[in-house]
């Protein structure tokens, strides 16, 4: 695909690609602190800016990082992480950089504030004390404690096996109280963390955030980079200066995905660089009222047969889409080897089941997005293959949700990505009775219990085992039909190195580094 130039052509001048820093396009950046960082941009830049107590390894489970060590007790509803004594927060200087250290204190202080006033504060929903600290009632959380410098205990309302890796998320890592304390602003615009790098030149609030490497850093934050910076660009804008080689990383436009992936090939396959299609993937399914015209599963099921998902993907082409085959996307270590079996496309079959069911219109919620209009228009057409008449009805975001909440129509659009490497983050707060997102109407004890058992134990095996058993009944109850999985790429320059495709877009920066020129791909 020949290079389309913008109307307004960013100013990156004339880089040289094989030399620092890493050019990192980004898009949609507010907050790059902790408690306040959500996005995948913002939390990209975080997670070089901070370190939280652990991180996610290359099988999928916590490993060491401000934390280096962790029990679990009383059935995993006491949790005790044991901080690095050598951790320094750095505070970058003109000629020198001055360090302070890292404690308990700074991870309970940056907690507290994201459940009393962060937009990530939904993430400790499960610490004891989080509703009253989020409504106001109290300054702190009740279940989390420093009980020395160095070591923090967490207590939960309800046991959670997985704690070690929800913390690796990097909005929950430590800020320097202190400093927040003294000019909570001044840490916002110009932030101070514990990361491999530290914010470099003009605050984030500018077109670039460059950070740097610290000049003496701390023990297990060594980088393979001297800095990065993160450039905001509109995706296209992004994409043009990459094929015009201004630029390390960028997004891809879903108008040209197909164009990219036969241009530059697929990242971690044959030559350096190429497109990465997995970087914070979503699913788009069917919600199904189950008090209602559809409260038989085999009605429900045969609904889902009836829909072409392949045709929905061909209907929105260029857009990183897939035909779901199940509720756990992939790369989420869910252990269900079980696919749904109703999410292949039977017209004839599904036709017949619904003529029995002397079924013959249903009513679709859905939010008047227009980019919803094609997803519309095809199970419009599928469901009229079958004998089902789709009466659509489109409403304000809010209202929609109200309607939903509501327990009105039959059908209704769910949008959902993860923000945890784990099942467990998709099919609980969607199918467990209590899930907050949990708005079908469906009471199983079975799903519920074998939820509980995996989200309680620390046992991988179990887990996995668990959540096999929850997304099999899932899919045989089918209140949520897999439509699509969706993926955002971003396409990346051969001389980067040392990035290591992860499900979540969530890289580890400090191995990102630059190969030179002559060097064979590693």
């Amino acid at each position: 695909m020949a290079p389309e130039e913008p109307a307004d052509p960013p100013d990156l001048g004339d880089p040289d690609l094989d030399e620092p820093p890493v050019r990192w396009a980004v898009e949609d950046v507010e907050h790059v602190v902790p408690g306040d960082a959500t996005t995948r941009d913002e939390l990209l830049i975080a997670s070089a800016l901070f370190t939280p107590l652990t991180r996610v390894g290359p099988e999928g489970r916590a490993q060491p990082a401000l934390a280096l060590d962790w029990t679990a007790e009383d059935d995993a509803t006491r949790w005790r992480f044991s901080l690095d004594p050598e951790a320094r927060f750095t505070v970058p200087g003109d000629e020198e950089d001055e360090t302070l250290p890292v404690t308990a204190q700074d991870v309970a202080f940056a907690w507290d504030r994201a459940a009393r006033e962060g937009r990530a504060g939904f993430l400790l929903a499960d610490v004891t004390g989080h509703e009253a600290v989020a409504e106001g009632r109290r300054a702190s959380l009740e279940g989390v404690r420093a009980l020395d410098d160095h070591t923090l205990e967490v207590v939960l309302d309800r046991p959670h096996g997985q704690l070690d890796l929800l913390v690796s998320h990097p909005s929950l890592a430590p800020l320097p109280a202190s400093r927040w304390e003294d000019d909570p602003q001044r840490e916002r615009t110009r932030p101070i963390g514990n990361g491999p790098f530290v914010l470099d030149g003009e605050d984030v609030g500018g077109p670039t955030i460059s950070v740097r490497a610290p000049r003496d850093p701390a023990p297990r934050q060594h980088q393979s980079v001297e800095g990065i910076r993160f450039q905001r660009l509109s995706t296209q804008d992004a994409y043009v200066a990459f094929q015009q080689e201004r630029l390390h990383v960028a997004p891809v436009p879903r108008a040209a995905l197909t164009a990219a992936r036969a241009r530059y090939g697929e990242l971690g396959v044959g030559e350096p660089g190429g497109v990465d299609l997995g970087h914070g993937p979503a699913l788009t399914a069917l919600g199904v009222r189950v008090d209602g015209a559809l409260e038989d599963a085999e009605v429900r099921r045969a609904v889902s047969s009836a829909i072409d998902r392949q045709a929905l993907v061909d209907a929105l082409p260029d857009q990183g889409l897939a035909p779901a085959d199940g509720l756990l996307l992939d790369g989420l270590p869910a252990g269900g080897e079980g696919r749904c079996d109703h999410c292949a496309y039977a017209p004839f079959s599904a036709r017949a089941a619904l003529a029995e069911a002397d079924l013959d219109s249903l009513t679709l919620l859905i939010d008047d997005d227009p980019v919803h209009e094609p997803l519309i228009a095809r199970l419009e057409a599928d469901l009229a293959e079958a004998g089902l008449a789709l009466e659509v009805e489109r409403r304000p975001y809010e209202a929609y949700w109200d309607a939903v909440r509501a327990g009105q129509g039959d059908l209704f659009r769910v949008g959902w990505a993860p923000e945890h490497l784990t099942g467990l983050d998709v099919l609980w707060p969607l199918l467990h009775r209590e899930g907050r997102w949990s708005l079908t109407g469906l009471e199983d004890e079975g799903l519920d219990a074998a939820l509980e058992e995996a989200r309680a134990t620390t046992n991988p095996l179990v887990r996995q085992q668990r959540l096999a058993q929850a997304e099999d009944l899932a899919h045989e109850q089918a209140v949520l039909l897999p439509l699509l999985d969706e993926a955002r790429p971003t396409v990346h320059h051969p001389t980067l190195e040392g990035v290591r495709p992860h499900p979540l877009g969530r890289l580890d920066l400090r191995a990102v580094g630059l190969r030179a020129p002559d060097d064979p791909a590693s």
